[in-house]
């Protein structure tokens, strides 16, 4: 049922029995696809499905995208959108310095 929701949004996104079956098709990513264990084989399909996503609140990519101290804009808008209310970000709310700084 939520595989058809989501698809109702993101007509893009293929079933498992789609997905395994273009692997099946093309020999270099069922080479790739068998080379991998049970448990990545079902991780790979779920991120595929959209039954589970990358994990972008949590590590690196996220603090690189939503750094307050070079895009506060963009912070701000998320958390606006989140929030149903304007929020502006307080500079020097940054606990941390990156290399690209």
């Amino acid at each position: 049922m939520a595989d058809t929701l989501l698809r109702q949004y993101f007509p893009l996104i293929r079933t498992r029995e789609e997905i395994l079956e273009l692997i099946n098709k093309e020999e270099r990513l069922f080479s790739v696809y068998r080379e991998w264990n049970h448990a990545q084989q079902e991780h790979f399909l779920d991120f595929c499905t959209g039954a589970k996503g990358v994990k972008v609140l949590y590590d690196s990519f996220f603090k690189s995208i939503f750094n307050p101290d070079i895009f506060p804009h963009r912070l701000e808008t998320l958390l606006s959108l989140l929030l149903h209310e304007h929020v502006k970000n307080h500079t020097g709310t940054s606990q941390q310095r990156y290399p690209f700084d």
